[in-house]
C-alpha cells in the first residue's frame, strides 16, 4: 500500500553518504525539491537535515506558495504526520 503516488518523480541517493534527494512534480501547479542528509551523533543517535524548495509552474502554484508561510508550512507537515501515523495503524506496522 502507497500513502501517495507522485505524478512525476525523481531521487537521487547516496546511501553511504546518508542522503536523499527527489523532486515532485505536480503538472501546472509547482515542483519541489526535498532533500535529507542523515549523520551520526556522539551520542549514537542520528541528525536529521531536511531542506525543501518549491517552485510555482502556474499563477496557482504561485498563490499557493505566497500563501506558505512557515506557520503554513508546519501545519502542513503536521498534516502529513496524521496521514503517516492512520496509514502505519491501518497497515499494522
Amino acid at each position: 500500500m502507497k500513502l501517495f503516488k507522485a505524478l512525476a518523480e525523481h531521487r537521487d541517493m547516496s546511501l553511504g553518504g546518508h542522503r536523499i534527494r527527489y523532486a515532485r512534480v505536480t503538472p501546472d501547479w509547482r515542483v519541489g525539491f526535498v532533500e535529507v542528509a542523515c549523520r551520526p551523533t556522539t551520542n549514537g543517535g542520528t541528525e536529521a537535515s531536511i531542506t525543501y524548495a518549491f517552485t510555482a509552474l502556474s499563477p496557482a502554484g504561485a498563490s499557493y506558495l505566497s500563501e506558505l508561510t512557515e506557520d503554513a508550512f508546519a501545519d502542513m507537515i503536521e498534516g502529513w504526520k496524521l496521514h503517516v501515523d492512520a496509514w502505519q495503524v491501518a497497515v499494522k506496522i
